[in-house]
């Protein structure tokens, strides 16, 4: 198997939040070891680059979800990071951040045994 056709398997999984459940399609083989450093590193350095690099983590990570805005309307993962009117800037990152503990969790070994592979 190529790394290319991992990168592009995609797995659903289901995050509960405030009640609810946001619904996410991920793609399991790119949340990579780079990825994780990427995060750890601008942690370190705590210079206000983590939530640039969480972004950068989710858009490349998070295929599709079902997050809306107040309109209904689905909160698009392709943000412009140096715009400060993209509605992605304005989702908490508490959000965010449960969203790659299921992922972490849903790729240990067992797995979640709510998500799905595509």
């Amino acid at each position: 198997m190529k790394l290319s056709q991992a990168i592009a398997k995609a797995r659903d999984i289901t995050v509960p939040f405030e009640g609810d459940d946001l619904h996410v399609t991920y793609r399991p083989a790119s949340f990579t070891i780079r990825e994780l450093d990427a995060l750890t590193e601008a942690q370190k350095k705590g210079d206000g680059k983590p939530t640039r690099q969480l972004l950068e983590t989710v858009k490349r990570v998070i295929l599709e979800w079902d997050l809306t805005d107040e309109d209904e309307k689905v909160i698009a993962l392709d943000a412009k990071l140096d715009d400060e009117k993209d509605p992605l800037r304005d989702v908490p990152s508490v959000v965010f951040t449960e969203i790659m503990k299921k992922i972490n969790e849903d790729q240990q070994p067992g797995g979640d045994k709510t998500s799905s592979a595509r």
